[in-house]
C-alpha cells in the first residue's frame, strides 16, 4: 500500500512523501490487537479491544506513547499532518468523530487504501478468463474482469 500511495503523490509538490510512505506501511498496524486467534473455531475473531476501540484509535495511541516514550518531538504541522492522514475517512458522518481527508496525504492514503481493497476483492472473484466472476454483496453483483490477453496492454502493458 506504502508503495501505491507514493506513487499516486509522484509529482505532486504539495505532497510530503515521508507521511504518504510512512501512513501507508503503517495504516492498518493497530489491527494487530483487533483480533485473536480462536483455537477451537480455527478463525480469527474480533477481539474485545477491536470491538470497543478500533484500529485506527489504537494506532494513534500506539504512536502518542511511542512518541512519548522516545522523547519525539515532530513540528505541529507535520504531526497534526500524519495523525489525519492515518484517522481520516471518506464518507464518515462528523456525528462519528471521523474526519473527512482535508490533506492531499490523507486523501491519496484513503484511495490507495480502497484501491489495495478493490483489487483484493476482484482478485478473489475473479473468472479465469474474461467475463463475469463470483457474485459479492459490496459489488452488488458479480465482478466484471476484461481480462489482458498477451500484448493487449494488460497490466503490465
Amino acid at each position: 500500500m506504502a508503495e501505491r500511495a507514493l506513487a499516486m503523490g509522484q509529482g505532486q509538490a504539495l505532497v510530503h512523501a515521508p507521511i504518504l510512505a510512512l501512513g501507508g506501511l503503517i495504516h492498518d498496524a493497530g489491527k494487530a490487537d483487533d483480533y485473536r486467534y480462536d483455537p477451537v473455531t480455527r478463525h480469527y475473531r474480533l477481539s474485545a479491544r477491536g470491538s470497543l476501540i478500533g484500529h485506527r484509535d489504537t494506532l494513534q495511541q500506539w504512536i502518542a506513547a511511542a512518541m512519548a516514550m522516545h522523547r519525539v518531538n515532530l513540528p505541529e504541522t507535520q504531526y497534526l499532518g500524519f495523525i489525519h492522514a492515518l484517522t481520516a475517512a471518506k464518507g464518515a458522518p462528523p456525528w462519528l468523530g471521523l474526519r473527512e481527508p482535508r490533506s492531499l496525504e490523507a486523501t491519496i492514503l484513503s484511495m490507495a487504501d480502497r484501491l489495495s481493497g478493490e483489487v483484493d476483492l476482484y482478485g478473489q472473484l475473479a473468472p479465469e478468463t474474461a467475463g463475469f466472476g463470483r457474485y459479492h454483496p459490496q459489488l452488488r453483483g458479480r465482478a466484471f474482469v476484461v481480462g489482458a490477453e498477451a500484448g493487449e496492454g494488460g497490466a503490465s502493458g
